[in-house]
């Protein structure tokens, strides 16, 4: 238990504030590229046929907007939330550590009129999935398919659910 009394006398308190001595987590946020973090790249829009370094879970890695095609059966359709769109991607880790890339339930969509929403679906069955761990110097060309609102606003891939702006986002094409 802390106690303290003044008896109002002439002693001056020091009323300088203390400086916090550096923690040793300091470091945690930045991103593998062997350069200060101020270089990092930092939350790139691109569009098809775009080449951008990108900060993926803390790895720099290349990341190549390879198409964005509009996709659906009308079965499909039903189940959407406006409709779907195949992502083709290459993703290649460019870091020095293992890259591990996840977009089920941290990418979104959003246009001018419309807030983000969950851009998410299970998956894509044909070719690669894109959701793997790539060591270092690996890449790999897939796509994702997202459930989009309508065509063009923008798909953006979070990593990190609590970053505050988006590791990348694709800007989709109109039609």
């Amino acid at each position: 238990m802390l106690a303290g009394c003044s008896d109002g006398g002439d002693d001056k308190a020091d009323t300088k504030p203390s400086k916090m001595p550096p923690t040793a987590d300091a470091d945690f946020d930045k991103v593998d590229t062997g350069k200060e973090a101020e270089e990092a790249p930092s939350s790139p829009v691109l569009k098809v046929g775009e080449t951008k370094t990108v900060a993926l879970d803390g790895v720099e890695a290349s990341l190549t907007v390879k198409s964005a095609e509009y996709v659906g059966t009308p079965a499909m359709m039903e189940k959407a939330k406006g409709r779907y769109v195949l992502l083709g991607l290459t993703i290649k880790n460019t870091g020095s550590k293992p890259l591990d890339f996840s977009p089920y339930g941290v990418t979104s969509w959003e246009d001018e009129d419309t807030a983000a929403q969950d851009a998410s679906t299970l998956g894509y069955d044909e070719g690669p999935a894109l959701d793997t761990t790539y060591k270092p110097g690996q890449s790999l060309t897939g796509k994702l398919l997202l459930d989009v609102g309508r065509k063009g606003g923008t798909v953006s891939y979070a990593g990190d659910l609590m970053a505050e702006e988006p590791a990348f986002s694709v800007e989709l094409p109109e039609s």
